[in-house]
């Protein structure tokens, strides 16, 4: 191994040493000296005379001069390859990727694990083999035949500290950790971890201090294994649960029908124009859903896009230039015309598959994570478990389900997923893939894949109930959309409550614009689509005025559609300028629409 104690009795006795100089001693004795070299003596320089009295440093032949004493030398090349790669203070795969080449040589690092053997170069695999939970939970079952007992004893004992109680402690204070084995098994079991890449070393980078332990990520996992529980049930407030997906879909599908949406060349998105203007015929999202889902204007546009593709409610048409634009199918003004359920249910029913063919719910899911056919059948079955434990009758915290399902596992960490933060070229010796993840960060990418699932395929089309529960966090339960959505069986389960609906409290004013009192995602959708928009939630949301009608008009709707929407909910009659106007102006547009 290069650039590890020779003699790690005699490395202990220097850190007893390096223990006792002061802090601005050890970044001199680190920064400004080097083995075989002698530095200038620093007048009054405390530092240098503290290093000169420990015996870290030695008046050279050279007058004026001091140099590290050859007996200091390999101490000094240790720690200075430790504070070059920092593995616990950042512990990422491209810290650890630079320690295993400049510590371990190739032979050592084809020799972890046979399946490392053709390919001890490719640093990346090594490292996500070395910080796995699995390499530490078999870490000495692959122990040599002819491997010392004591040796082996000592190792398991460190290995069984690290990850039950602290995954690092300082190298200097090992000894006092373990009183109950003595200085040269120890010593024997520190080494052969070490060789094992089971414990690492690190320096502290706050005084200096040598570390020894496990990689911390997978030892926490380790830990966290035996204490996450799973998410208990809790009440919530302010519950959301409707199909918005199908709402947005209605409403990008008027805009089609007016006049074909085009796309940009190249990666075949709407243009920001689009993006604007559709943005403002969309319901409201509470605020604290769209941080659980990651859904932005822009994102739910695109969803909407890409679920009125899937189904066949929007084709490309012709273009002569640049992207087809997005225009109706055959069936858009027969689907458009529907209540709200049926077209959630013509949805639902486009999106299950059928008999011999794969639920088409998961092309709702645009990441690069499931864009190969390999990889989303690695994470179907993820997501399928995962799920299968949501409650239908109670809620959860979403953030417990996440650290729950993220303490478990996830397909993340094994494999062969592209977006899993792994790439999958090698480096050659000493060089990093850039972008490496750490353990932390893939579980942090999976636990927000799962909000993403949550929110596109689920929460969407009404597959689940969301609220806030009393200390503002958000919870969620599944319905029997969402269970029928992902394969997932019903029988045995209780009833699924049927969401509390409240009708809408609106007021059309004689001045054209709509008060809403409460909030209604149904309604606000709904006004949407031959209103022009004002404010959001509560309060003037809209205003009818002749362009929004005629744009009504041309996306398929008449006057008797628009009052029928406008009498829900309104606390009394239409007044009657705006039912006449309603008329007069639909009536003008279809006219002029005939000529």
């Amino acid at each position: 191994m290069r650039l590890f104690p020779a003699d790690w009795g005699i490395f202990l006795d220097e850190l007893a040493l390096w223990s006792e100089i002061s802090i601005p001693a050890r970044r001199a004795f680190l920064s400004g000296c080097a083995p075989g070299l002698v530095i200038e003596a620093a007048r009054g320089d405390a530092s240098d005379d503290e290093l000169l009295d420990s015996g870290f440093l030695a008046v050279a032949d050279r007058p004026g001069y001091r140099g590290i004493p050859e007996e200091h030398a390999q101490f000094h090349h240790v720690l200075k390859s430790l504070e070059r790669c920092p593995l616990f203070e950042l512990p990422g795969l491209a810290a650890l990727c630079s320690y295993l080449a400049e510590h371990y040589t190739s032979q050592e690092r084809s020799q972890l694990h046979e399946s490392m053997a053709l390919l001890p170069n490719d640093l990346p695999r090594v490292a996500g083999f070395v910080s796995s939970v699995e390499w530490l939970q078999g870490a000495f079952s692959r122990a040599p035949r002819d491997a010392d007992a004591a040796e082996g004893a000592a190792a398991r004992a460190m290995l069984a500290f690290f990850t039950e109680q602290r995954d690092r402690i300082p190298l200097r204070d090992l000894e006092e950790y373990f009183p109950g084995i003595r200085r040269e098994d120890l010593c024997a079991g520190m080494r052969y971890g070490v060789q094992r890449a089971v414990f690492f070393l690190g320096l502290r980078r706050t005084d200096l201090e040598p570390l020894i332990g496990v990689w911390p990520a997978a030892a926490r996992r380790l830990r966290r294994l035996s204490v996450v529980l799973a998410p208990e049930p809790v009440s919530v407030t302010d519950a959301f649960h409707h199909p918005f997906l199908v709402e947005d879909m209605t409403s990008l599908l008027m805009c089609a029908l007016v006049e074909p949406i085009p796309l940009r060349r190249g990666d075949d998105k709407p243009f920001a124009r689009f993006v604007e203007s559709a943005g403002d015929t969309l319901l409201t999202l509470p605020d604290w859903l769209e941080g659980v889902t990651e859904l932005s204007l822009e994102g739910r546009i695109g969803l909407a896009l890409q679920a009125l593709r899937i189904v066949g409610l929007l084709v490309s048409a012709d273009a002569t230039g640049g992207a087809a634009p997005l225009a109706p199918g055959p069936q858009a003004l027969q689907w458009l015309r529907k209540p709200l359920a049926p077209r959630r249910d013509a949805v639902l029913h486009a999106l299950a598959g059928g008999a011999g063919h794969a639920s088409r719910v998961w092309s709702l899911l645009d990441e690069e994570l499931t864009s190969a056919g390999d990889a989303q059948e690695e994470v179907r079955p993820w997501l399928e478990q995962a799920f299968s434990f949501v409650p239908v009758t109670t809620y959860i915290r979403f953030s417990d389900f996440a650290e729950y399902q993220a303490a478990i596992g996830s397909p993340l960490a094994t494999a062969s997923l592209p977006a899993a933060g792994m790439p999958r070229s090698s480096a050659e010796p000493g060089q990093v893939a850039p972008g490496l993840a750490t353990e932390e960060a893939l579980e942090e990418l999976w636990k927000s894949f799962l909000g993403i699932f949550l929110g596109r395929c689920l929460l969407s089309l009404g597959g689940a109930e969301a609220g806030l529960d009393p200390e503002g966090r958000p919870a969620f339960r599944m319905t029997d959309v969402g269970r029928a959505l992902i394969g997932l069986p019903r029988d045995g389960l209780p009833e699924s409550p049927e969401p509390v609906t409240r009708l809408p409290e609106l007021i059309v004013q004689p001045n054209y614009e709509v008060v809403f009192l409460t909030r209604s995602p149904a309604a606000e959708a709904e006004l949407g689509r031959f209103c022009e928009r004002i404010g959001r939630e509560v309060g003037v949301l809209f205003r009818i005025t002749r362009a929004s009608l005629a744009r009504a008009r041309a996306a398929g709707l008449d006057a008797a559609m628009v009052r029928a929407a406008l009498t829900r909910g309104s606390r009394g009659p239409l007044p009657s300028n705006v039912e006449h106007e309603i008329e007069g102006w639909m009536s003008l547009e279809s006219e002029s629409g005939a000529t």
